[in-house]
């Protein structure tokens, strides 16, 4: 995980040269036997905690989003560095409901006696929460009714107590996410609570099946359906049918086949997610039915380019994202009928390196190409799509003289090159790209001199260069980008020295330093 922190933190005693002071004497108190483990998240506002006392030395006026993740299961990999006889001994929610006040979003793993001891304490200010490895017992049900602001509820490994949930019926609830709970949980019953204010379900684990889906089924106001990796089967997908609201569905799991759109094929379906296996071509001719699909996503299915035919008749998709499998040109042919798709995203192996087919998607504004084997023999390929406002080709075998090809893309604003095999000369194709903000050269062998070339480009607010070959010598490049608000320089061989040059850029929010020098 890359360390994150704002450029006043970071820059704090760069360059420095006075003599260090002389040590202090030894504290009268002996340190503490195991020392805490400090979890650094990429968001500045995003703060994951591992044992309560942990708490104390952190300023929690910033945090929106705070995760106490001190139940055993969250402890994997922390145990040599923390006593999990003490991870809650010290926490007291009332005590940190007034040290966070801009808190919106907070999940607890374990820790029961603190939930019951200060859960509610938070109010109406929580949006979010979500209880992990607990029992909803009647105490915790009281604390939970008291977080009248509450829209999101996650329940995970979460057991059912013998208390009736009632009180929970005057949250605005709109979200409920229920996972491995134990199976045929009598959780499930609180969807019934919120018949017409709930609108995204989503169910995850082999505890949910047919007794499920049957509550569910009274979720009138349901717009969105997550079932992952459940019971739930095609029979049990009859319960669907009377949501007349359901506008997105997204199946996960072995239990889905191609049938299964068939269950939904007369709700206002706009977008369709599924992750089967058992999923291929007959069942694309089930979704043809719905016709109102924008958005389709189809993971570790059997389709095949052929079968894209029938997409035709989905004459509203906007964004297709078709990964693990090969389309050849037949199906990037299918692709071209579709006159309002603008997002694309494939990965997998392909047999052809030159993705022939794709220059006829002229409309596409998104594209992310995930192909190991893809190489510069697409170069002409992606200079026909000249509309291009994002490309992802990370991870691929564009090179130099590939990169040429992008020149022509001169609407691109988000340009990801991570993984690939440019290098300074590469760069140079860039300089044009007047509209760029972001780009990211994560793990390339570029070096100073070629990101030299991208001088001009003075709406860049984005800079990924981690992992890199570029030195100090980069320095007098960046501080030219005036524009820059996040640049990332982890795993490079600049210098403290050298950070302390990037005062001068006005609107430089974020660094990320990680295995810098010095």
């Amino acid at each position: 995980m890359l360390r994150r922190a704002t450029l006043a933190a970071l820059l704090l005693g760069v360059g420095c040269k006075e003599d260090p002071p002389p040590p202090s004497e030894p504290a009268a108190e002996p340190a503490p036997p195991v020392p805490l483990p400090t979890t650094v998240a990429n968001d500045p506002t995003h703060l994951v905690i591992h044992h309560a006392d942990q708490l104390d030395a952190v300023d929690l006026e910033q945090v929106r989003i705070l995760d106490l993740a001190m139940s055993p299961t969250d402890q994997v990999g922390h145990l040599d560095q923390i006593d999990p006889e003490t991870v809650c001994t010290r926490l007291d929610l009332v005590k940190l409901a007034a040290r966070v006040p801009s808190l919106q979003r907070l999940r607890i793993s374990g820790c029961q006696e603190a939930v019951h001891a200060g859960l509610g304490a938070l109010g109406e200010r929580l949006r979010v929460l979500e209880l992990a490895d607990l029992t909803l017992d009647g105490v915790t049900i009281g604390n939970l009714a008291r977080l009248t602001g509450l829209h999101t509820l996650t329940l995970s490994r979460v057991d059912a107590g013998p208390d009736p949930l009632l009180p929970l019926r005057a949250l605005p609830l709109r979200r409920l996410v229920l996972r491995e709970l134990q199976r045929d949980s009598e959780i499930t019953t609180m969807i019934d609570l919120w018949p017409r204010s709930l609108t995204h379900v989503e169910l995850e684990g082999e505890w949910a099946g047919h007794t499920a889906m049957i509550t569910l089924s009274r979720a009138e106001a349901l717009e969105v359906l997550e079932l992952r990796n459940t019971r739930v089967s095609n029979f049990s997908l009859n319960q669907i049918k009377g949501l007349l609201q359901l506008r997105e569905v997204v199946f996960e799991g072995s239990t889905f086949n191609d049938k299964s759109p068939l269950y939904f094929k007369d709700l206002p379906m706009e977008r369709f997610s599924c992750t089967c296996r058992r999923f291929g071509d007959l069942g694309l001719r089930s979704l043809r039915h719905s016709h109102g699909i924008r958005r389709l996503e189809l993971r570790e299915t059997a389709v095949t380019g052929a079968g894209l035919e029938v997409l035709g008749e989905l004459a509203h998709l906007e964004a297709l994202v078709l990964l693990d499998r090969d389309l050849g040109e037949e199906g990037l042919g299918h692709l071209a009928s579709l006159s309002k798709l603008t997002l694309l995203e494939l990965s997998g192996p392909i047999a052809d390196p030159s993705l022939a087919g794709l220059s006829a998607l002229a409309g596409l504004h998104t594209l992310r190409l995930s192909h190991p084997e893809l190489d510069d023999r697409a170069a002409p390929q992606l200079q026909a799509l000249t509309q291009l406002r994002w490309l992802d080709l990370g991870g691929t075998r564009i090179s130099d003289e590939g990169l040429s090809a992008l020149a022509a893309l001169t609407e691109l604003r988000t340009l990801h090159l991570d993984h690939t095999r440019i290098t300074n000369r590469g760069l140079a194709h860039l300089a044009k790209l007047h509209q760029l903000e972001e780009l990211s050269l994560q793990s390339t062998d570029v070096v100073d001199e070629g990101v030299a070339h991208l001088v001009e480009l003075q709406r860049l607010h984005t800079l990924r260069l981690d992992r890199t070959l570029v030195t100090d010598a980069v320095i007098d490049t960046l501080v030219q980008l005036r524009g820059l608000r996040r640049l990332n320089l982890a795993h490079t061989v600049v210098t403290a020295e050298g950070v302390a040059r990037l005062r001068s850029l006005p609107a430089l929010e974020v660094l990320e330093l990680t295995g810098i020098r010095g």
